[in-house]
């Protein structure tokens, strides 16, 4: 085991070592607008862990973050976000301290629970998404009770696009999913 997690470490150092600083490159003179957002994609987490290993690698991620969330910002772009797909709650305070500031979809199957990080990290983190999937596709009661636990909390709060935990599965049928879109355009002062 302690040797599966030394080439792990070592997999990642050099992978951020090697990538960590290629972003900025990407970014610099490119001229963004003030209220443009830049998205990571985060490939850290299953559905349960963090898949590196157990205890996030902030040695070697959090300088790569910090200086890619500098140089994305240094281009005029104030808004960072972060997509990861899985359990995210072990690396929701790096990515803060690493500079994201959004973050989507916040999957519900995965363990998920944007309320909960919501009251946890406050509006350190906006959140995209965070609706679970398999409410919609039950439709009905169900739905509602997890749009409404979900959505006018953090949209009071602020820094929340409501949305789907992910891609909407092909098992929504098509009136839920039109009753889901009208309560979501109720809440949100659509209707």
């Amino acid at each position: 085991m302690r040797q599966r997690l030394c080439a792990e470490q070592t997999a990642l150092r050099v992978a951020v070592s090697e990538h960590g600083s290629r972003l900025p490159g990407y970014v610099s003179g490119q001229s963004y607008s003030a209220h443009c957002s830049t998205s990571c994609m985060n490939t850290l987490v299953s559905h349960e862990t963090c898949m590196v290993f157990q205890h996030p690698p902030r040695r070697f991620l959090l300088p790569a973050y910090r200086k890619w969330t500098a140089a994305i910002r240094e281009s005029g772009c104030p808004l960072v976000s972060l997509d990861s797909d899985g359990y995210i709650a072990e690396l929701l305070l790096l990515w803060i301290e690493g500079g994201f500031n959004v973050c989507t979809p916040v999957e519900v199957a995965a363990g998920n629970d944007i309320v909960a990080y919501r009251q946890q990290f406050g509006r350190q983190m906006a959140y995209m998404g965070g609706i679970d999937k398999r409410a919609i596709a039950a439709g009905g009661a169900k739905m509602q009770a997890e749009v409404l636990r979900v959505v006018p909390p953090l949209l009071a709060s602020g820094g929340f696009i409501p949305g789907c935990d992910h891609g909407v599965p092909p098992d929504v049928a098509w009136p839920d999913y039109i009753e889901y879109a009208r309560l979501l355009a109720r809440l949100t002062g659509w209707l």
